[in-house]
């Protein structure tokens, strides 16, 4: 992933659209004095302290001087996700500095607790609408275009092979790295195959029949139980910012010979910039507690809620 460079120019409002306007309703934050395990840093207790800074194309964008929105996903396979940005009232100079391809990055947090959330490149030419007296710029950006679904050629298997292997062979298409390659099962395919259309979903198809995720961290890929993760670990009760009572989860996973029931909890909590797949979840709250890991999620922020929410299994 290209690094951008210390950028140069403070976006600010469009002074030819400065108006009167009420300030966007935040919600308090309650009893955060926890720290959390392993160094993670709980937000400052009693603070409000909402940082967010976009960088892209030379340009700084402040969350406290100009209104923004987005939404981040991560998930356990090995597929771009794709973030949406929202920025309010950006002027022409500013504008002018975001188009296709360049690189992007999100930092937020609390106070001096700040850390990327994304980092990638802008996937299309950013739109801008009028929203009554608002001018709306939405940008679209993927954390490593080259992840992009695409189509590869037929690959000929013969009879006899193993699901790990066809595995192994399909991530060596992605072009980044295995660090782990640990299946917790196998399968061995009687009869002759082929496997073409698109890599990433064969990807995923031949990971959960291994009974694993394929997903990628900092540019290498692991394709191992999210379980087996020795991630960062998370205190999470009221206290340290959990939203409402985790709602209970359960999915069966069927492929080919194999199938898994996965249970566990989505889970809302204030937004936890550390959090990533594989991450461990001490949960603790009137509905659920254990251990749990994380298996996908999301990071947002719509102008009132700063929050994260997971799917984490047990």
């Amino acid at each position: 992933m290209a690094n951008i460079q210390d950028s140069k120019v403070v976006a600010q409002p469009d002074t030819s659209e400065q108006k009167d306007r009420l300030s966007k309703i935040v919600k308090s934050f309650d009893m955060l004095s926890q720290t959390m395990s392993n160094a993670v840093v709980a937000p400052p207790a009693g603070l409000f302290g909402i940082k967010i800074t976009i960088k892209s194309g030379g340009v700084t964008i402040d969350g406290s001087t100009l209104d923004v929105e987005f939404d981040v996903p991560f998930d356990d396979n090995t597929e771009a996700n794709e973030a949406e940005i929202t920025v309010y009232n950006l002027s022409p100079t500013t504008r002018a500095h975001l188009f296709y391809d360049q690189p992007i990055t999100i930092t937020a947090g609390y106070g001096s607790d700040t850390g990327t959330i994304f980092s990638g490149r802008i996937s299309a030419a950013p739109r801008s609408t009028h929203v009554g007296v608002d001018l709306k710029t939405t940008i679209t950006a993927l954390d490593d275009k080259s992840l992009k679904e695409r189509d590869i050629a037929s690959i000929a298997f013969k009879a006899g092979t193993k699901a790990s292997y066809i595995l192994r062979t399909l991530l060596s298409k992605v072009g980044l790295p295995v660090v782990v390659f640990r299946p917790r099962k196998d399968y061995t395919y009687k009869d002759a195959s082929n496997v073409d259309g698109g890599l990433m979903q064969n990807v995923q198809k031949y990971a959960k029949v291994c009974g694993i995720s394929a997903f990628i961290l900092q540019g290498q890929i692991y394709a191992m139980d999210v379980r087996d993760s020795n991630g960062p670990t998370f205190n999470l009760s009221v206290d340290t910012g959990l939203i409402d009572a985790p709602e209970y989860y359960e999915e069966e996973i069927k492929e080919d010979n194999y199938t898994e029931t996965r249970k566990g909890y989505k889970i809302k909590m204030l937004l936890q910039h550390h959090m990533m797949v594989g991450s461990i979840i001490n949960l603790n709250s009137k509905d659920a507690k254990g251990k749990f890991h994380v298996l996908e999620g999301k990071h947002s922020y719509d102008g009132m809620d700063f929050i994260t929410e997971v799917t984490a299994i047990q």
